[in-house]
């Protein structure tokens, strides 16, 4: 479950303040309700989570002109700055509070629940590696991720916006997003037309929706249009042939990173159409301040942001039959959720010993089908972790090399076998850690902690889908059905061979 240490004077006032806002607008239905705040503007800076900061300093949420009432003695108005008036007739109370100091509490609250987490236990309880969990670690490491991998001369005019794209989803002001594309991508060393029989329902479950199949060549050819001379498309270039399966998981993360919209393996089926997934999900109980502010922001009159949709990148043919495709789907009332995963292994619900399985973390997530909008922080925060470990890897092999061409430039053939095993070992990490679910696992858990203060454990024991934020997590099975077709529950959503 969610911890949070108890909120200071500030933050009560402010949650006590919101719901008397609230309450009021619903008890004066019949009155002008005036309110006064500066816009909301996206700035052009890497600040407070891709927003400009100063923006938000400004604005003021007011309460409409209502019956007086006197402040307690002692209240903390001054501490966050609230502002009491009489104005109009009947001496009517107008109080403000700078939006700023709302969303500082929510944040403080946030880092709190998760600096409160015991990184070292769940090392060593469920194998996990968050890495850094502090905002300002977490995103200084999103920021160092995209200069070395994806930034270049000659990177596509269409991706220049995507750090601003990533960085978005960590501030607590809601954001704008487009819906996820009706796009399923995967990958094979097979052509296309033998890929498993169960593959095509992906097109027949999910009318509308193109399916795009991308082969090496595919892949490479892809790789010089979005990211040329990029350090993303170095690496994942130098992966082809010796390394595919390690290259098979980057592009999935990289695809979604740049453009959204679905992945799954060959060996999957969809067992229900996509819109389906999630409904019904239970909604996570966040920080309450978090919860309110939507309706906060409702006192804002026409706040503002500046927002530009993402382009479409250059795509090979579909292999769907017939559908047009290409449009986009939205998920419930709202913009739906910016990432949709499912739970893979739950030993703190079952009591079984991972260690002793094929499972790298005792409550791991799904890899082999992934749903995202394009720039979520947690497909970047994975790719970096990936490329890290390729970069090193490549750069310790040509070493290597070079070491050997000098060595046999200098000495006789006869030493070969002496030199070769005199050298280092140069065994790649395991693929699960390196770029498979167990490092995908930590992504996932990770963005959770920092951005929503919500710790691994709430996902255990999961019965429904669960809707923490803009994140979807569906339960254990979910993607993991018994059979490739047919009805099997309303969570049984994708069969995996």
């Amino acid at each position: 479950m969610i911890h949070f240490k108890r909120p200071g004077r500030g933050t009560i006032f402010l949650l006590i303040l919101a719901v008397i806002v609230l309450s009021l607008l619903l008890l004066d239905t019949s009155s002008d309700t005036p309110v006064v705040a500066t816009s909301l503007h996206r700035g052009d800076g890497e600040t407070d989570g891709g927003y400009d900061r100063e923006a938000g300093v400004g604005a003021r949420l007011k309460l409409p002109a209502q019956r007086p009432h006197k402040p307690v003695s002692g209240s903390p108005a001054d501490e966050v700055g609230e502002e009491y008036s009489s104005s109009g007739s009947g001496n009517a109370l107008t109080a403000s509070v700078p939006l700023q100091a709302v969303l500082d509490a929510i944040a403080s609250d946030i880092a709190s629940s998760a600096s409160a987490f015991d990184v070292a236990a769940a090392r060593s309880e469920l194998g996990l590696r968050l890495g850094d969990i502090t905002p300002e670690g977490y995103a200084s490491e999103l920021r160092t991720t995209f200069r070395e991998f994806f930034v270049s001369d000659r990177t596509s005019a269409r991706h220049h916006d995507l750090l601003d794209t990533v960085l978005a989803h960590l501030s607590v002001l809601p954001h704008p997003s487009e819906p996820i594309p009706k796009e399923i991508y995967t990958t094979d060393l097979r052509p296309k037309d033998q890929l498993p029989e169960q593959f095509a329902s992906w097109a027949r479950e999910n009318h509308g929706w193109k399916v795009l199949f991308m082969d090496d060549r595919d892949i490479d050819k892809w790789l010089d249009e979005q990211l040329p001379a990029a350090g993303a498309g170095v690496e994942m270039k130098a992966l082809g042939g010796k390394r595919g399966v390690v290259r098979a998981d980057l592009f999935r993360y990289l695809v979604l990173l740049l453009h959204g919209g679905v992945y799954s393996d060959t060996d999957t089926a969809c067992v229900r159409p996509f819109d389906t997934w999630t409904i019904n999900h239970d909604t996570h109980a966040i920080h309450p301040l978090l919860a309110s502010l939507p309706h906060l922001l409702s006192l804002i009159p026409s706040p503002t942001f500046q927002h530009s949709p993402p382009p479409t990148p250059n795509l090979p043919a579909d292999i769907s039959e017939g559908d047009e495709g290409g449009q986009s789907v939205t998920l419930g009332a709202d913009d739906g959720p910016n990432l949709i995963v499912a739970i893979e292994f739950d030993a703190p619900a079952s009591g079984d010993d991972w260690r002793q399985g094929s499972f790298t973390r005792g409550l791991q997530v799904v890899q082999w089908t992934l749903v995202s909008k394009r720039g979520h922080p947690v497909m970047l925060d994975v790719l970096g972790r990936g490329l890290r470990q390729a970069k090193q890897l490549r750069l310790s092999e040509e070493a290597e090399a070079e070491e050997a061409e000098a060595e046999a430039a200098e000495a006789p053939a006869e030493d070969d076998a002496e030199r070769s095993s005199g050298r280092r070992d140069l065994s790649a990490p395991d693929i699960l850690d390196w770029t498979g679910p167990g490092v995908f696992t930590d992504a996932v858990l990770r963005y959770l902690l920092v951005r929503y203060g919500v710790h691994p454990k709430t996902l255990s024991g999961l019965v429904r889908p669960l809707r923490i934020g803009d994140v979807v997590v569906m339960p254990l099975h979910s993607f993991r059905a018994d059979a490739s077709e047919g009805y099997q529950g309303d969570y049984r959503a994708v069969w995996h061979g």
